[in-house]
């Protein structure tokens, strides 16, 4: 595979955006081009998430859906789909918003919920595992259209026929001589995520690595120089939004120069003490 410095590893399915915001994944085989700089294997995992939390979203917001609950009571992050009633509007901006004066909502605040969808039905995911009595608690209620444990998302997304609805593009090892070279295997034409669809801040990282061109008139996609290489440091090496920020670096020395320093502070002792008692 042709890569750079900071590459994804071999093999390593990559996601992009064309110029319309149409998401499109890219398998490069065991020679095709990627980006220099991928995302970082943390930040890859959460696009990856979030690009299934939109497929199953698309599904969840349909009424007719029979309720969806977890297969086993275990602690685990959770997605919520919640049935309209007269809540409160929340005053926060798009997306992540503060939760409200819903009764619910305020049972899963200690879970720090993030908003997938503010329209009816509301749609929420927590951040952090929401313990069994709450899962209980939470699975009694009446507004509670769904619950699904994160750990089921894909499987579900998949049982659902709703995996990935993609463009997809893939380098064939034995059909291109280019590196660069990307032959469209899987059409999304009606049906492919859109980038409005993907939650912030993974909506951004997603779009920073865009086409110019049309996945639904691209039957070949010539990858070099099409794909930002140099993507900002800050948006794919940061720390998990979550995260809490870790110490600041210690420039640090070489050891050698440690054991020299030490060395001479020395010498200068002796030399002080054979001055003032003359031994």
């Amino acid at each position: 595979m042709a890569v750079g410095s900071g590459s994804m590893a071999k093999g390593e399915t990559w996601l992009a955006v064309d110029r319309e915001g149409r998401v499109g994944r890219f398998r490069p085989g065991l020679e095709g081009t990627v980006p220099r700089r991928a995302l970082a294997p943390a930040r890859r995992e959460r696009l990856a998430e979030a690009i299934d939390l939109a497929c199953v979203v698309r599904l969840l917001r349909e009424p007719a859906r029979e309720p969806l609950r977890p297969d086993v009571l275990s602690s685990d992050r959770l997605l919520v789909v919640l049935r309209d009633d007269a809540r409160e509007p929340s005053p926060a901006g798009y997306r992540d918003r503060a939760v409200g004066t819903d009764p619910i909502e305020q049972q899963l605040a200690r879970f720090s919920p993030r908003v997938l969808r503010e329209e009816a039905p509301r749609i929420l995911v927590t951040r952090d595992e929401v313990d069994v009595p709450a899962l209980i608690a939470l699975l009694r209620e009446e507004r509670v259209l769904h619950a699904l444990a994160m750990r089921d998302v894909r499987a579900i997304a998949a049982s659902l026929g709703a995996s990935h609805p993609c463009f997809t593009y893939a380098h064939l090892d034995e059909r291109h001589e280019r590196a660069s070279t990307y032959a469209r295997v899987m059409s999304g034409a009606g049906t492919a995520l859109h980038e409005s669809e993907i939650p912030e801040p993974e909506r951004t990282a997603l779009c920073a690595l865009r086409v110019p061109v049309s996945f639904n008139d691209a039957r070949e996609i010539e990858v070099e120089g099409l794909v930002a290489d140099e993507l900002p440091k800050d948006l794919l090496e940061a720390p998990s939004a979550d995260a809490e920020p870790g110490p600041a670096p210690v420039a640090g020395r070489p050891v050698w120069a440690a054991w020299i320093g030490m060395v001479l502070v020395m010498a200068v002792v002796r030399a002080l003490l054979r001055a003032l008692f003359d031994f």
